[in-house]
């Protein structure tokens, strides 16, 4: 046992409570119900020889800033796994790590140092600080960049932000996704692959040629969704000449078609940081199955959670209310009535 500190000691080795040196290398502190804790790099194994770059992510716990318990690796290297980025001749620093309070998860992000020298991110998240971690995402690259040196934070509002060195150049903000897990605008990233901002100023057979090399730069995600981009603003226009034309099939049928593209492409029916948690999914695939083939379902609004939109036919309506309130629970399923005219402005 190490005999208590009453004070921090500039320039000695500090150690655990055990007397062993700390391996918390490039590390944070976070603090939670009264206990400090400081995570970071294990370098026990490294010896600048052996080609180990990190033993994993050690956690040390205290009350008092002063004295730190070993509470061990809270995420494991994997060495039987060459090209995993946790393998320990991977370079992997600075991990950091958040707390989303919306989806109960602890998010950690963990740079990684590639060996062709780009960066990008592996993001893993767990139920409790100390672990287990389960990676979500790898070889992540921020808003389709090389993201150097980083750090995360959460506003008083719950919404997260990342804070990066696009590499020796210049520092950039990027809002995270509600859950932590990634970046909001990798439409964005595929956008500033062609100088743009927005992805509508980009023209689909542009996009469509640049495949291959937003597959590298963004990632396969990006592109996908880009695809839904364009695919779904064709669909919305024909959804209202459908309408127009008073070709009610036409119209369920893209909607259909639309919701696929949203679940497939999109991705926004269910959330990476907590893949047990599927409720718009199953939502979804009951209510196909109570419709039998007619009327319409899909996703709506923003997606990840929320709420389905359901087009049901009039001799199916009490049995689809109640097979729907049966999984999601009484007063769960909303029947609206929606005027032939839809909006309108009254004059006086």
């Amino acid at each position: 046992m190490n005999t208590p500190a009453s004070s921090i000691r500039p320039g000695q080795p500090w150690l655990d409570t055990q007397g062993k040196r700390i391996q918390a290398h490039g590390g944070s502190v976070m603090y939670l119900d009264g206990t400090y804790y400081w995570y970071g790099e294990n370098k026990e194994k490294t010896d600048g020889k052996n080609g180990i770059w990190h033993w994993g992510v050690r956690c040390y716990a205290s009350t008092d800033l002063y004295n730190w318990e070993d509470k061990g690796l809270i995420i494991p290297p994997e060495p039987e796994d060459p090209n995993s980025s946790l393998h320990p001749s991977a370079s992997m620093d600075r991990p950091h790590i958040l707390y989303n309070q919306r989806t109960k998860k602890f998010v950690c992000w963990l740079k990684i140092m590639n060996r062709d020298k780009t960066q990008t991110e592996t993001v893993l998240t767990a139920d409790h600080i100390l672990g287990p971690y389960t990676k979500v995402r790898e070889g992540l690259r921020p808003l389709g960049m090389s993201a150097g040196d980083f750090d995360l934070a959460v506003a008083p509002d719950g919404k997260a932000y990342y804070y990066f060195e696009r590499v020796h150049s210049e520092t950039i903000c990027a809002d995270l996704t509600d859950d932590y897990a990634d970046i909001t605008r990798e439409m964005g990233a595929v956008a500033a692959h062609f100088g743009r901002q927005v992805l509508r100023d980009v023209p689909e057979a542009d996009f469509r040629a640049a495949i291959p090399e937003l597959r590298r730069e963004c990632g396969d995600r990006a592109v996908l969704r880009a695809l839904h981009f364009y695919a779904d603003d064709r669909k919305a226009l024909d959804e209202a000449d459908a309408l127009e034309a008073r070709d009610f099939n036409r119209f369920l049928a893209l909607v259909n078609a639309s919701g696929l593209s949203s679940a497939l492409h999109l991705q926004n029916t269910w959330s990476v940081a907590d893949p047990r948690q599927q409720a718009i999914p199953l939502a979804l695939a009951i209510g196909r199955e109570l419709l039998e083939g007619t009327g319409a379902i899909r996703v709506h609004g923003g997606g990840f959670a929320g709420t389905i939109q359901a087009f049901v036919p009039e001799e199916k309506l009490a049995s689809f209310q109640t097979g729907m309130e049966k999984l999601l629970g009484a007063g769960r399923c909303h029947i609206l009535h929606i005027r032939p005219q839809g909006g309108c402005v009254v004059l006086d």
